[in-house]
Formats: C-alpha cells, structure tokens, sequence
C-alpha cells in the first residue's frame, strides 16, 4: 500500500511537470532541418523541462510532509526522496530521448526499457530472496525501513540506468547541453500553460 502511495503520488505530478512539451518539442524540432539551430533549440528545451522538473518537484515534495498520513508513516516519510528522484529521473530520460525519434533510432528506446526493467528485477530478486527473505512489513523495524528503502532503489536504478542509456546513444546525434533561457523558458509557460494544465488535470 506504501508503496503504491509513492508511486501514484509523484505520478501526478510528473504530468504537471511534463507540462505537455514533450509533444511541443518533438513537433517544433521535427520542422526545423537546420541541424545547428535544431540542436539550439533542442538545448533550450532541455533547460524547460529540468527547471520544471526542479521546480515541481521540490514543490510536490514539500506538500507531502504537510499531508498527516504521508508525514506519520515511516516508510513514506523516510524514503520519499527515493521515489521522487525516481520519479525525475524518468522525466529527464523522457526528453533526452527526443534526438532518438527525430534520427529514426527508436530501437535504442526499446533496449533502454528492456535493460532498464533487467536491472530492477534483478536487484528485486537479490533484495528480497538474499538480503531480506524474511521481512515483516507489518512491524515497524530498522530492518523493514531498510529493505523498502532497497524495493524503492530497485526502481531508482531502472530509471537511472534507462537515462544513461539513452543519453550515452544519442550523444552520437546531438550534444548534451542545457540551455536555461529565461525568454524561451517564459515563452513556453505562456504558451504553453492551457494545454499543460489540461494534461495535468486529465491525469
């Protein structure tokens, strides 16, 4: 049930800081075919969406501790960090796979996933038949706390592991660059916010 709770909780919020311009994104760089202004506003979309991601987060984040049943549970109180870098991690791997779509190279997407749920079940299995086989989640103990904090990194490192994928194959594509242009940054808030809001609300 806790761990449910973290994983609809920061769910919701992803949507919010998606903000809908991953779509955007995608359209507007497909119609560009100048590779160097591409990858400029490419750079500009990649600083969007980590200063939405910063700024959503720490916000959900913080909500979260003024909710009484999150903030008296300590297996979401102590391990909500975990999941919310989770959470971001795969938010950023979201945008950072843009450069797959556009250079036809969506396979790569496919074997990020592939590798990503691999390490996951792996760790699960090590996790739970090795290190903790006989755990009661049902009484709070220091041994409990650690082990749920293990299932939650087991999610941590198949997001981390998709994000490096991805990142280390389309370095061949474009460059890796954040561009934190507040004009562009306004812009797109602007915008961008009926469709951003409606995306958040649908979710």
């Amino acid at each position: 049930g806790d761990y449910s709770t973290v994983l609809k909780y920061f769910a919701s919020w992803s949507a919010l800081a998606d903000f809908w311009i991953y779509v955007v994104a995608l359209n507007a760089l497909w119609k560009i075919k100048d590779k160097t202004e591409k990858l400029k506003q490419y750079h500009k979309f990649l600083g969007f969406r980590f200063f939405m991601i910063f700024v959503v987060y720490l916000t959900a984040f913080v909500i979260a501790y003024l909710i009484p049943s999150y903030a008296n549970n300590p297996y979401i109180a102590h391990w909500l960090i975990i999941w919310m870098l989770f959470s971001a991690v795969f938010m950023a791997a979201g945008i950072v796979q843009i450069p797959l779509q556009l250079f036809w190279q969506m396979k790569h997407v496919s074997i990020a996933l592939i590798l990503a749920r691999i390490v996951q079940l792996g760790l699960l299995v090590f996790f739970i038949f090795v290190l903790f086989p006989n755990v009661d989640f049902n009484h709070l103990s220091l041994i409990s706390l650690i082990a749920f904090l293990a299932i939650l990194f087991s999610v941590l490192a198949s997001g981390l592991t998709q994000f490096l994928y991805v990142l280390f194959v389309w370095n061949k594509f474009l460059k890796f660059k954040i561009d934190f242009d507040r004009k562009f940054i306004k812009e797109k808030l602007k915008t961008n916010w009926p469709y951003g809001l409606s995306y958040f609300l649908s979710s």
